[in-house]
């Protein structure tokens, strides 16, 4: 499978639980599509069982380095300083992308 995406997946403590390091181990991951990336990192979140306060906001980034936008721990793809193109966009399933 070609990987148009990249994904870079880790975990902050959260301190009012008294976490002051990861919870979780570092995880380079991608995939051919925007939509394949937010399911990995939902994937992410529930197998380490992170709260928002462990969430760290990945940034997906296309194969030529330039970042699409970042994903909020309820699943929503966020732009960073531009509009999502339309190629990254065009197989976002309504209930991710909302």
């Amino acid at each position: 499978m070609a990987q148009g995406y990249t994904i870079r997946l880790a975990s902050v403590g959260n301190p009012d639980f008294r976490q002051f390091a990861p919870i979780s181990d570092l995880v380079n991951s991608g995939g051919s599509t925007v939509a394949e990336c937010v399911r990995v990192a939902m994937d992410y979140r529930d197998a380490w069982e992170l709260g928002s306060g462990n969430w760290t906001n990945p940034r997906i980034v296309r194969a030529d380095g330039s970042v699409v936008g970042y994903v909020s721990y309820n699943g929503r793809l966020w732009a960073e300083d531009t509009d999502l193109s339309p190629e990254d966009a065009t197989d976002l399933d309504p209930a991710i992308a909302a």
